[in-house]
């Protein structure tokens, strides 16, 4: 509501400003070894950060509307996981050459540039604007256009489909299980697999690396949609594969590859649905449900798998993440029956839509063309 509110430019340099606020205080406070400038720093942090990825994603289904929107979608995952996994191998080298304090401080050094690179096109986009507003303007007064703001109300969730809330679930399960696994695998491999901590954390990378695949995956959707049928057999396979990775001797590094391919197909699958679901006007909302269900996935399966650690063993984890991963893929197969619009491609969508006005303007038109005649 509130990116609604703010508007999707104003909203990325408010953003950006308090992500530099928030992790210079965590900054601060891990120099003085201070905990509540921690804290909030990293509160701070985290809410804008959340809300970028929703106006990314806005903006993204903005321009590639019609087009080439998972592949698009696809990519700005593929930079995530890029981030995440430069953070996860150079971090421990700033470290250990310099000090702790100094990769933390390097990260607010990051947000500093980042801000930087989204200011510049804010502000060419912004001159673009003045330049065209008026050309807009005089042509909507010439054709007799008015264009009306929806408001909006959190009434607008009625609008949502029941199939949307379905696959929210299945977002939500599916990162119950697979965050938690990329943040735990390194341990996993020290404890269980005698591994060092410089050959874990190389292993884990693996899943990053594979997931670079997302931009490729998402054109595939593009060409020829079935991004429901994806999600379904992830989870089918990501079940197996977890089965393989603990109880069986196959290499670690297939299965590790697997799992990236497996994020690969539900990712982008997951986010081009939202768009082909809900109206352009309920799209903000509909990525705030999808990201907040995906953050609650992680952080409850983040705490149920650590403690499930201490208190038990790997094994019941494992079975944990083995009956979730089934269950998402049973969901997905139930999303695929209870509604088809979640196989089509953007395009398709679009293409659909614009008929439907064609004929809606048509059936006015006659309307109006035979109303005399009936008086």
């Amino acid at each position: 509501v509130l990116l609604d509110k703010l508007g999707i430019k104003l909203s990325i340099i408010s953003f950006s400003i308090l992500m530099i606020g928030g992790h210079s205080m965590f900054a601060f406070g891990f120099s003085y070894k201070s905990y509540w400038p921690m804290f909030f720093g990293r509160f701070i942090y985290a809410i804008p950060a959340e809300s970028m990825r929703i106006a990314q994603n806005s903006i993204i289904t903005k321009w590639f509307k019609g087009k080439e929107l998972a592949m698009a979608l696809g990519v700005t995952i593929a930079n995530e996981f890029l981030g995440s996994l430069l953070n996860f191998l150079i971090v421990p080298i700033i470290a250990e050459n310099f000090s702790a304090t100094g990769a933390i401080w390097a990260g607010s050094i990051v947000c500093a540039v980042c801000f930087i690179f989204g200011f510049i096109p804010y502000c060419l986009i912004l001159k673009f604007r003045k330049k065209s507003k008026s050309k807009i303007q005089i042509t909507q007064e010439m054709s007799g256009v008015i264009i009306e703001d929806e408001s909006i109300s959190i009434s607008n969730l009625k609008k949502f489909p029941k199939v949307f809330w379905m696959l929210s679930l299945f977002n939500c399960m599916y990162h119950f299980v697979i965050y938690p696994f990329f943040a735990m695998n390194s341990q996993y491999l020290i404890d269980y697999m005698d591994y060092d901590q410089t050959d874990a954390n190389m292993m884990t990378s693996i899943f990053g690396a594979v997931c670079f695949l997302s931009p490729i995956i998402g054109y595939t959707i593009d060409r020829f949609g079935y991004g429901g049928i994806l999600l379904s057999v992830a989870g089918i396979i990501q079940a197996i594969v977890y089965a393989l990775y603990f109880y069986t001797g196959v290499p670690i590094w297939l299965c590790i590859t697997f799992f990236g391919l497996c994020f690969s197909f539900v990712s982008p699958a997951l986010v081009s649905i939202v768009p082909l679901l809900l109206e352009e006007s309920l799209t903000n909302i509909g990525f705030t449900i999808y990201f907040a269900s995906q953050n609650l996935g992680f952080a409850l399966g983040s705490i149920i798998a650590g403690k499930m650690v201490d208190l038990y063993n790997w094994q019941s984890v494992f079975i944990l993440w083995i009956c979730t991963s089934a269950f998402c893929g049973i969901l997905a197969l139930i999303c695929n029956l209870f509604d088809p619009r979640i196989n089509h491609t953007e395009i398709e969508h679009s293409k659909e839509k614009l008929n439907i006005e064609n004929n809606e303007d048509q059936e006015e038109t006659i309307d109006q063309i035979t109303e005399p005649l009936l008086i």
